[in-house]
Order: structure tokens, then C-alpha cells, then sequence
């Protein structure tokens, strides 16, 4: 009976606990004090995010990106989100497309596009990773 009175009492404390507890998510909370992310992720947080909604779009059935036409379709559908009337416009707008279109005239090959990409994602995001 003792056994089951605590076992009540621990169920009734966790569930206490659970609805009173704020779950804080954010940025400053999950980068290391030290490390200077953190000031980049305060001004985040406490400027840029609380004026606007961050929002993420993802194309489930993408169109053939080495076809220029559907290059241009893409880039038009990101303009459009841009001139939404509480958009930030382009300078808001992080889209891999546009930068791998800028950058992919430096590179003098005759590689394909996917080719290509694979060497620009490599030497852009890959040392991210390393």
C-alpha cells in the first residue's frame, strides 16, 4: 500500500512538473555560451525573429533543375514568396539555387549540371561538415 501511495505521488509530481515546465528552444539555448554563434544567435533571436515568422518550403516533387526553364520556374516561385507584402524580400531569402546559378559561372567546365553540383556542394557546404 506504502508502495503504491509513492508510485501515485511520483505520477501526480512528474505530471505537475510536466505542465508547468516552459520548453525554451531557441537558439541562444542551444549553442555553447562560448562560442561566437551565440551573439549572431541573441540578435537573432531578440530582433530578426520576433519581427517575422520564419518560414521553410520544400518542394516534394521537384521539377529537372539542369533544364534553364525550370531553373527560371523555381526562382520565380521564390520571387514570389519574396514579394509577399510582409516579406523581407531577397535579402531575407536563403535558397541554394540562386547562389550555385551565381557561382557555377566561375567554374570554366563542360560538366554537366549535377556534375557540377556535386563539385560546388562539395567545397560550399561540405566543409560545414568536416
Amino acid at each position: 500500500l506504502l508502495l503504491l501511495f509513492v508510485l501515485l505521488f511520483y505520477w501526480a509530481a512528474s505530471l505537475y512538473g510536466c505542465f508547468k515546465m516552459e520548453i525554451r528552444m531557441d537558439t541562444t539555448n542551444l549553442i555553447i555560451k562560448g562560442s561566437p554563434l551565440h551573439n549572431v544567435a541573441y540578435i537573432y533571436e531578440n530582433f530578426l525573429w520576433k519581427e517575422g515568422q520564419l518560414v521553410m518550403v520544400f518542394v516534394n516533387n521537384p521539377p529537372d533543375l539542369s533544364i534553364e526553364d525550370n531553373q527560371r520556374s523555381m526562382l520565380a516561385l521564390v520571387s514570389e514568396f519574396e514579394a509577399l507584402q510582409y516579406s523581407m524580400g531577397k535579402n531575407s531569402t536563403s535558397f541554394w539555387l540562386r547562389s550555385f546559378l551565381y557561382q557555377s559561372a566561375l567554374y570554366h567546365t563542360n560538366e554537366g549540371f549535377y556534375a557540377l553540383l556535386d563539385i560546388w556542394l562539395q567545397q560550399v557546404y561540405m566543409p560545414m561538415f568536416t
